[in-house]
């Protein structure tokens, strides 16, 4: 792995820029990584470079971790890459969760950034409508303004079959000793049908389509024309951020929402 991510960083111009950071290599060695193997096909390692928004490095497994191909990712980048995670996660890491390590970062100044390991979980769309739960756990090697990483390098693991309750998890923990846990806090998910702004006429009709009724059974049971109907219906896939009513389906189930 050291050397795939040496020439990653030299063919993008990165080693002169990262030369200020002291040991810079343990990063790359896969030692760094504890007990993870690189390589391991249940891992994905990744560098990220904020300041630019790109992914400097991403292993080529990411079909089997995220769902979707690396060159996929790549494109997206890492702040297009959260549009596909699930709404209520995405809002609860950028309000509480980023917050939280950026404050703990500024307000422990006698803590070497470069020693933690930051670990938080989120769930991500899949292209069959259902989602995916992975961990994210990064070094910051790089901290800006606010104490915000400008610089991680870490890697994501599907933590599905092992970890599906409702809630976002952060925990911070010293690169040596996995059990000397510095900060953990947990945010509870609560993923409410008005959290996305359903109207009662829309949640109407997400109920009947569930019943496997049509749009024309939907229109004549509410007492709507047909292009109501297919305008409710577009709104309320625009409003989950999925792409069918299939998938509003399985988002309702997962939520218990029907």
């Amino acid at each position: 792995m050291s050397n795939n991510f040496i020439s990653f960083l030299e063919k993008a111009g990165y080693t002169e820029q990262l030369k200020e950071i002291p040991n810079i290599e343990r990063f790359f060695n896969p030692n760094f990584f504890d007990d993870e193997i690189a390589g391991d096909i249940d891992l994905v390692l990744f560098i990220i470079d904020f300041r630019i928004q790109e992914f400097i490095y991403l292993s080529p497994n990411t079909d089997f971790v995220h769902g979707y191909p690396r060159e996929e990712i790549q494109k997206l980048g890492p702040v297009g890459f959260y549009d596909l995670l699930h709404p209520k996660d995405k809002e609860i890491l950028f309000k509480e969760v980023f917050r939280d390590i950026s404050i703990f970062l500024g307000t422990n100044k006698t803590v070497d950034y470069t020693d933690l390991k930051i670990n938080y979980n989120y769930r991500v769309s899949q292209k069959d409508g259902s989602y995916k739960f992975l961990m994210n756990r990064f070094t910051p090697i790089s901290v800006g303004e606010g104490n915000a990483p400008l610089i991680i390098v870490g890697t994501v693991r599907d933590i599905t079959d092992i970890y599906t309750k409702k809630e976002i998890f952060c925990k911070i923990h010293t690169v040596n000793n996995s059990k000397d846990i510095v900060f953990q806090k947990t945010y509870p998910i609560n993923d409410s049908i008005k959290d996305f702004g359903i109207t009662q006429k829309e949640f109407d009709v997400i109920k009947l389509v569930h019943q496997g009724k049509s749009s024309k059974e939907i229109a004549s049971d509410l007492n709507n024309s047909l292009e109501t109907i297919h305008t409710h219906r577009k709104n309320i896939i625009k409003k989950l951020n999925v792409n069918s009513m299939i998938d509003v389906i399985v988002l309702a189930k997962d939520n218990e929402w029907i």
